[in-house]
């Protein structure tokens, strides 16, 4: 069995809530990742050896983090990852819905780790007075050959009687210092905009891993209004990844979606191998579900994807084997009392 999250979870201030992690690994447990009081979390030896690294609540106002070149105030951001033959993948990433960044209402996070991987659960703030879930999944933690992977899960729900105008961005500082290249695409050269599902970016021989972002999947209802790299804050070195999702929510209705990050160390991924995986993550839902990349998400969250098509994933209610039986019965006891009462 790998790591107890005691020796996963880094910078924690209270002792008794590492005791607390070490006792009960496959329970959720209550961690704190506001920037000013415990630096965040780190996710030790993941698939593919990623370090998941300071994955915290941080105002990026004041930093090189933005969405299209706009702040976007405080964000649940991952820091950074590293791999056992390199020292640094991307800077930080993370989301925001109508400019503003998800983060959580008070730095409070569930971890939850299994044979699986690590599941990180926050109570998120969305702009708009959406309501919702944000969570994020590590594959995993406990077995080092599993895909290299990382899964944000962000669930959105207009509890309003209006109709809703809905931006989401994603928003990624890859770590190329300027030196980016798109090595592979969803559409299968090397340009990068909202047709593509994946991309999977070098650093230009750095020694940095490649680095992939998936959007969509096949069939998707909602796919990106626009993707590509950008220079934040009007720096010249463009590295960092942005997606734009734009859709109108209805009173009441809740749609959910889907993304992967990965993370390739360069010794032990050549391209062709990386891509393998980020094509993976770029079918649909039952695709999603054989790969075993849907792991901790209940059908219900799995039912409202969007940009992820269901493909032949949902299937009629079985009935149970009883049941014909059942109504046989019932139908056979109408017959008896018709004929008693004749």
């Amino acid at each position: 069995m790998g790591q107890s999250l005691n020796n996963r979870v880094r910078g924690i201030a209270a002792a008794a809530m590492v005791a607390a992690i070490s006792a009960a690994p496959a329970q959720a447990v209550t961690v704190n990742i506001d920037d000013n009081v415990s630096g965040g979390i780190d996710i030790v030896g993941a698939g593919g050896n990623v370090t998941w690294q300071d994955v915290k609540s941080q105002d990026t106002n004041n930093e090189d983090y933005t969405l299209g070149g706009s702040p976007v105030g405080t964000s649940l951001l991952l820091q950074d990852a590293r791999t056992p033959n390199s020292s640094d993948s991307y800077d930080d990433g993370s989301f925001a819905v109508n400019g503003q960044g998800i983060d959580d209402d008070d730095g409070d996070v569930d971890v939850t780790e299994g044979s699986n991987g690590t599941k990180l659960v926050a109570d998120p703030v969305f702009a708009g007075g959406l309501t919702g879930a944000y969570e994020w999944f590590f594959f995993g933690a406990e077995t080092v050959d599993s895909d290299p992977l990382a899964r944000a899960y962000i669930e959105l729900t207009n509890p309003t009687n209006d109709v809703t105008p809905v931006t989401l961005q994603q928003g990624v500082n890859s770590g190329a210092d300027s030196n980016i290249t798109v090595e592979r695409s969803g559409t299968g050269d090397s340009a990068f905009d909202g047709d593509d599902a994946y991309a999977l970016l070098s650093d230009d021989g750095n020694g940095d891993p490649f680095t992939g972002f998936s959007f969509f999947g096949d069939g998707a209802q909602l796919t990106p209004t626009d993707s590509g790299l950008f220079a934040p804050n009007n720096r010249v070195d463009v590295d960092n990844v942005n997606t734009l999702f734009e859709f109108d929510l209805a009173p009441g209705e809740t749609i959910s979606l889907l993304f992967f990050w990965g993370v390739f160390d360069t010794v032990l991924y050549d391209l062709d191998s990386a891509e393998e995986i980020m094509k993976r993550t770029v079918g649909d839902i039952q695709s999603l579900r054989e790969a075993g990349y849907l792991v901790g998400l209940s059908d219900d969250q799995i039912g409202r994807i969007a940009n992820y098509g269901q493909g032949s994933d949902v299937a009629p209610i079985p009935i149970p084997a009883t049941l014909p039986l059942l109504l046989g019965g019932i139908g056979a006891l109408a017959v008896f009392r018709r004929r008693r009462g004749a």
